[in-house]
């Protein structure tokens, strides 16, 4: 019987911005800021309320993830101005 394996993607992401999609199939993304300064922002908005970025703090996680087969929606990481983030995610 074969074994089902989950792919994982890797990342750092250094003074820049990166734009996790849909597209993408992540069922769960993990990232924590290392060093300097980043936030993330979802792109839900919610009646006449839209999302806002949220800062890090180094050395705390961060995790999201969908339910079932769904695939976490967009977000943006941004670390452009002096940060590091790695960043984790399963398929």
């Amino acid at each position: 019987m074969p074994i089902n394996q989950t792919e994982i993607f890797t990342k750092s992401i250094v003074n820049s911005i990166y734009v996790i999609t849909p597209d993408m199939g992540f069922r769960s993304i993990s990232f924590v800021l290392i060093s300097g300064a980043g936030t993330f922002k979802g792109n839900l908005n919610v009646a006449a309320d839209a999302s806002v970025a949220l800062s890090l703090v180094v050395n705390n996680a961060v995790t999201l993830s969908s339910d079932g087969s769904n695939v976490v929606g967009q977000v943006t990481i941004d670390t452009s101005a002096t940060g590091t983030v790695h960043l984790v995610c399963k398929q």
